[in-house]
């Protein structure tokens, strides 16, 4: 059942000072108006507010956010709604200290790349960005300002759906998930030019099945994959010396009792900011089936212990449900949704056993949510 709280805030005096901390991140869309927001979260009030609406030079989908050089922010765009390659299919953008958004380049003339489901910049120089869009996967170089340079390498992958990735905490490999191939494809990374070397590709065993995103424990010893197919959220084992993950025979169900696994398929995972917890969700394959989120407690090296709850949502979630924890505490996750349009806050319960929603914010524009990324 979904949980749900009230937040009343009552009149302040004007001689009160407010000394709520606010956090700000942007959201996407997935093939609605070319538009990205700017939202704000007060974790005292408990609020979650629309701050802008900026207007695209062209059509947003995956984001990933890049700091580097001390405090310099870019965030970088896919671009989900167009395939031709009339439109950029990869866009930066510079963002000030005031989350205020200045086109800073785009890359056209890919065609295919508009499908492009992942991007993820390294953090380390040359802070190159990497794509993955169904059979293909891209090294992008950017300038000293963060700005897209170009294409610098471009792997095809036969019969592939290449989903989302993953950058090892030493920034020397890069996992890609393969859904149709039901494959994790480890990549050394060249430190001068971020280009990627093939070095091994690690079959996902029954009965977990169709790795779609997935995330490394900052220790190195451990990534974590939602599947797709299987609906599970599962733990590799990496080994240290040539990178490689092997899967520990350690998973989860991301259904409930009695629920048929060819309904839904599985979102996100994501670790806590003290890596404490892993946070995973589903999707309902329609609006009849709802999605759900999941959180799993890890031990000290970073395995997964058990699965702490499992909390159907009130949508499908549509193409979303990415669920993105809050870069300050383990206590907050924000849950974007695709079906009708929205962002939500959740907050876990002290003692780790459930979660409510205790923020709500419409943005039914016809093509929000995709996923969110925090900037503080």
């Amino acid at each position: 059942m979904l949980l749900r709280r009230s937040v009343v805030v009552g009149l302040l005096s004007l001689a009160t000072p407010i000394t709520a901390a606010t956090h700000r991140a942007f959201v996407g869309n997935e093939g609605g108006p070319d538009v990205l927001y700017t939202l704000e979260f007060d974790d005292e009030l408990l609020t979650l507010e629309l701050l802008r609406n900026n207007s695209l030079p062209a059509a947003s989908g995956w984001l990933a956010l890049s700091v580097f050089q001390g405090d310099k922010k870019t965030l970088y765009s896919t671009n989900m709604g167009d395939i031709s390659g009339s439109q950029p299919y990869l866009v930066s953008y510079s963002v000030d200290e005031d989350a205020n958004l200045e086109y800073s380049g785009g890359l056209s003339g890919g065609s295919g790349r508009g499908l492009g489901v992942w991007a993820g910049a390294r953090p380390i120089p040359p802070y190159e960005v990497h794509l993955a869009y169904l059979t293909a996967q891209s090294v992008v170089s950017v300038s000293a300002n963060g700005s897209l340079v170009g294409e610098t390498q471009n792997l095809t992958f036969g019969g592939s759906y290449l989903h989302g990735g993953a950058f090892h905490p030493n920034s020397k490999y890069l996992y890609t998930f393969d859904v149709d191939v039901d494959t994790i494809w480890t990549h050394e990374i060249d430190d001068t030019t971020g280009d990627i070397t093939y070095v091994a590709n690690s079959s996902v065993p029954d009965p977990v099945s169709g790795p779609r995103h997935g995330v490394v424990h900052p220790n190195g010893k451990y990534l974590y994959i939602v599947t797709e197919t299987s609906n599970h959220v599962a733990q590799f084992t990496i080994d240290n010396a040539t990178g490689i993950p092997t899967f520990d025979n350690v998973y989860f169900s991301l259904l409930g009792v009695g629920q048929n696994n060819s309904n839904y398929w599985s979102a996100e995972v994501n670790l806590s900011p003290s890596n404490s917890f892993l946070w995973a969700t589903r999707r309902g394959r329609s609006s009849e089936y709802l999605g759900a989120v999941g959180l799993h407690t890890l031990n000290e090296e970073g395995s997964m212990e058990k699965q702490n709850f499992l909390i159907d949502t009130s949508t499908s979630g549509g193409l979303s449900n990415l669920v993105q924890p809050t870069l300050f505490s383990d206590r907050w996750v924000a849950l974007p949704d695709l079906e009708q349009g929205f962002v939500e806050m959740w907050e876990l319960a002290q003692d780790n056993s459930t979660a409510t929603v205790i923020a709500h914010l419409d943005l039914a524009d016809g093509g929000c949510c995709e996923n969110l990324v925090w900037l503080n």
